[in-house]
């Protein structure tokens, strides 16, 4: 499958062994405050971290070229990526406030792969995101890698049914973590918000 965002995070370690408080892009900003492929970040990208980036990048890019240009107030996409955004360590202090991540950005983005099960709505951290990104009341949207969304097309016109099986299969409930405290955590805040309203 190649280099997926578990990996990733263990080659980030290595690379930033010395500086394990920072995450990737502030490491590199460390070195090059210039760096022009780092910034505010505009999209908020929830995905698992079992896929391969190779499909992340590909959604990304499908997404980016589908989108219309940009003003030069608006700036370029700027990707918040977890495995680049967050300091690879055991802290992972930023992860507490990702409530406040997701609705300084604004912008969610999921990666649905496979487009028919995909595993961001079996993962508590992605369900977390989605209703992070609710209650902020901020934007959503869907991507595919090509190969996902060449096959979702073609059921979208052929067996439009397979696609409302596959979206009403979601249940929290059943949704997995990593680390089994992380779920346990999540599940009882969604459980206070849904007391809440």
């Amino acid at each position: 499958h190649g280099l997926d965002g578990y990996a990733n995070q263990q080659h980030i370690k290595q690379r930033i062994a010395a500086t394990p408080e920072l995450s990737i892009c502030q490491a590199v900003l460390k070195d090059d405050p210039a760096h022009k492929g780092i910034g505010r970040a505009t999209h908020f990208v929830s995905w698992w971290l079992g896929t391969p980036l190779a499909d992340v990048l590909s959604a990304l890019e499908a997404y980016e070229a589908a989108q219309p240009p940009r003003t030069k107030k608006e700036g370029p996409i700027i990707w918040w990526v977890c495995d680049f955004s967050i300091p690879q360590n055991k802290t992972r202090q930023p992860i507490s406030r990702l409530p406040l991540i997701v609705k300084a950005i604004g912008h969610t983005v999921m990666l649905l792969d496979p487009w028919n099960d995909p595993w961001t709505l079996k993962r508590i951290w992605c369900l977390w995101e989605v209703l992070q990104t609710e209650a902020s009341r901020s934007k959503f949207e869907v991507v595919m890698s090509a190969s996902q969304a060449a096959a979702f097309e073609k059921v979208l016109v052929e067996e439009f049914d397979r696609i409302a099986g596959a979206v009403g299969a979601v249940d929290v409930r059943e949704a997995s973590a990593f680390n089994p405290a992380d779920r346990e955590m999540i599940m009882g805040k969604m459980e206070e918000m849904a007391g809440a309203t």
